[in-house]
């Protein structure tokens, strides 16, 4: 057992992990949330941890050693919800998406779409697009991470200006400060909008983190704008993008639609990828590129179109 005058119980790091802890999780991020100090009391967490990993007459293990890297874990679902899904509604949720893309793939329920692209590319800008046509239908709620309340007013007004439209006051969609662990606030059944998702460590945690928010969701939709890392130059000099965003395959298992912006040549193109598509209409969009223009930050949708194939 653990030692007693550490103040750790064996008890104690169980409640935790079970009633604090989800997915991935490391030795040194749990005790950083229990407020541990001392040598002593982090020697005793991982024993106690270690302890969970083994099974014994009485009790099953629950965490595993993740095999990423020492002193990191992962909860095991030993106990798994079952799905009434002969009672699931096969109609997809009534999204109008940018270019509309909502004519070729279909959204359901409980998925996620990603906007993955360079920075300053017209990630926000295709967010923003995406609240203005659909506002008004349905529960939209924008979690914001790094726009001022001036600089997304102005925004906001440009591009419903350049679409013919006009922001009620107050706006028809809740705006709120949150910058980690969104799955403690994401309403189940609501649109939910995150600008944007970032990651500046351990960015394999990043799949967890996606993972987390999904489990959360109920009957809701998620967009998410991701970050893409720099191009590298290939042996003539030019610049090669890639399509993922940083955390790679970890960014893409959970997404029902994953566009991927990137720069062109021309600055006020932007060269648009579907990198996945789950569920379409007709021709298979996967993989199929296109170009549109920004101005100003404003995405101007009439300038969109598909690239000769």
């Amino acid at each position: 057992m653990p030692e007693k005058d550490s103040g750790i119980t064996q008890e104690l790091v169980q409640q935790w992990v079970t009633e604090e802890t989800t997915g991935v999780f490391s030795l040194s991020g749990l005790a950083l949330r229990m407020g541990l100090e001392s040598r002593k009391q982090r020697m005793s967490l991982g024993v106690a941890l270690n302890r969970l990993c083994k099974d014994t007459p009485t009790k099953k293990a629950i965490i595993k050693a993740s095999g990423k890297k020492d002193g990191v874990y992962q909860i095991l679902d030993v106990e798994p919800d079952e799905i009434d899904w002969q009672e699931a509604e096969d109609v997809p949720v009534d999204l109008i998406l940018p270019f509309g893309m909502h004519n070729m793939v279909e959204i359901y329920e409980k998925s996620i779409i990603i906007v993955a692209g360079t920075s300053n590319v017209g990630k926000t800008a295709y967010l923003y697009d995406f609240i203005l046509d659909n506002m008004g239908m349905h529960l939209i709620d924008l979690y914001n991470t790094e726009t001022s309340p001036g600089q997304m007013r102005r925004r906001m007004n440009m591009m419903a200006a350049a679409k013919g439209m006009e922001i009620p006051n107050p706006a028809p969609w809740k705006t709120l400060d949150r910058y980690d662990n969104f799955e403690d606030v994401l309403h189940p059944d609501h649109i939910s909008v995150i600008d944007y998702l970032e990651i500046t460590e351990d960015f394999y945690f990043i799949g967890r983190d996606i993972k987390r928010m999904w489990r959360k969701l109920n009957q809701g939709v998620l967009l998410i704008a991701l970050q893409k890392g720099d191009p590298y130059k290939d042996k003539k000099g030019n610049p090669v993008y890639k399509d993922l965003a940083i955390g790679g395959q970890f960014t893409k298992h959970k997404a029902q639609l994953y566009l991927s912006f990137d720069y062109t040549n021309n600055p006020s193109m932007v060269r648009g990828k579907i990198v996945k598509a789950k569920v379409y209409n007709g021709q298979n969009p996967n993989n199929r590129t296109f170009t549109f223009s920004i101005d100003r930050g404003v995405m101007l949708e009439d300038t969109f179109s598909w690239d000769v194939e």
